[in-house]
């Protein structure tokens, strides 16, 4: 009789002691530490959820490192992903945000134009001026990038939003999964939409 019980007793142990490991992401004073790499990441909460305030920079099959150019003093390289290798990307407890919350944020700060050049909102600029690096809404978006939505727009292309620095405006477009590359901000928690 004790053998079948030190015996099952050893199995559950094993099972316990050999599962694999979760990961969490957690945010303590404003910074997000990916728990895959260890890199930090400063957060900023608008529109009700937690944005990244920096682009991704984890390694996954697909994506490269590419040298910032532009007027940001911290952030001098970011990532560039597939659609495909970014929605995998994020860290655990973290998504590419959908094109439902990107455009919700530019309207907040002033509009949008879509691939089609007809303008949503008021002010295009302001938008512009309000998410880039040093703006007042704290994403500290790199100025001429380009960055990834969850959101499929059939099967070849995905949303995209441009920062079109000559312009100073934002753009809504459907890029490429495949072939196109852009960088990645990550909001926190699942879709509002129920959709990705």
């Amino acid at each position: 009789m004790e053998k079948p019980l030190f015996l099952l007793a050893l199995l559950a142990f094993l099972f316990t002691s050999c599962q694999k490991e979760e990961f969490t992401s957690e945010v303590v004073d404003g910074i997000l530490t990916d728990p895959r790499d260890g890199k930090q990441y400063p957060v900023v909460e608008l529109e009700g959820r937690l944005w990244m305030a920096a682009d991704l920079l984890y390694e996954t099959d697909g994506s490269r490192v590419e040298r910032s150019y532009t007027d940001a003093p911290l952030q001098y390289y970011t990532r560039k992903y597939t659609w495909h290798s970014a929605r995998r990307a994020c860290p655990p407890g973290w998504r590419l945000p959908t094109s439902e919350e990107w455009t919700n944020l530019l309207l907040r700060y002033g509009g949008y134009e879509n691939e089609q050049g007809r303008e949503t909102g008021d002010d295009l600029n302001a938008a512009f001026d309000a998410l880039v690096w040093d703006g007042e809404s704290g994403l500290e978006i790199l100025r001429g990038f380009r960055y990834w939505s969850g959101t499929s727009a059939g099967d070849q292309n995905a949303v995209s939003i441009w920062f079109f620095s000559s312009h100073k405006i934002v753009i809504l477009s459907h890029s490429p999964k495949y072939a196109d590359k852009s960088s990645c901000r990550c909001v926190q928690g699942a879709p509002s939409n129920g959709n990705d």
